[in-house]
């Protein structure tokens, strides 16, 4: 079956790629939702998504999300391709579940979500297992700006999860508590390098992009 996937860059949206494929799914393209605040759409830092698109090799589309409307983008951004499903890499957001399945359902298409109800934990251990690297790109509450702009992997994955649990932050990011970008991964053709500057926007601290380029391995 031929699939396109809602597509930050982050951890959760490249992790239900990945299972998506494993399972036997065509992924085609990717659908990026470039929205600065949103409840539908995790923020995409767009230079790094488009490289990270590029490590995956598969095409992507990018549609702009005004603040009155959230679910007619996506599903107009989807008319023109051909596809017969959608992959979402939500956790346990009831509200995002509900928009993304309208548009499905308006469309003809099924709806994959292979992170659903899984357990946030065990979901970050076994993408570290897997091999994927996943930079923490914006902090807003929960947790020490240290972790800004680390990388998880086998080393620090256990002081991570430490102070998910200390700060009562689910470790997947589902409460918005923090960013993340994927730069390295098991179904990725290099690694994702980025230029950044750190910024404070209210209480929460960010790496900005400011440029991106995939380094072959």
């Amino acid at each position: 079956m031929k699939v396109a996937a809602l597509f930050t860059g982050g951890m959760g949206s490249i992790y239900s790629i990945h299972l998506s494929q494993q399972s036997g799914f065509d992924v085609v393209y990717l659908v990026m939702a470039h929205a600065r605040e949103s409840r539908m759409y995790h923020f995409i830092p767009l230079k790094a998504a488009e490289i990270s698109a590029k490590a995956l090799k598969i095409p992507f589309v990018a549609f702009f999300v005004p603040c009155e409307d959230e679910v007619a983008p996506l599903r107009d951004s989807l008319v023109p391709l051909e596809i017969e499903g959608l992959c979402c890499g939500a956790v346990s957001s009831n509200y995002q579940r509900n928009q993304v399945m309208k548009v499905c359902e308006n469309l003809g298409l099924e709806l994959v979500m292979p992170l659903w109800h899984k357990d946030p934990f065990s979901l970050l251990e076994q993408m570290i297992d897997s091999g994927f690297k996943i930079m923490i790109t914006r902090i807003s509450k929960g947790l020490d700006e240290i972790w800004l702009g680390r990388v998880l992997d086998q080393d620090n994955l256990a002081d991570f999860l430490a102070a998910c649990e200390k700060g009562g932050i689910d470790p997947m990011g589902r409460g918005r508590e923090y960013e993340t970008l994927v730069i390295e991964g098991p179904n990725m053709s290099g690694r994702v390098c980025i230029e950044s500057e750190k910024r404070w926007r209210g209480y929460s601290v960010e790496l900005e992009i400011m440029g991106a380029r995939l380094l072959k391995m």
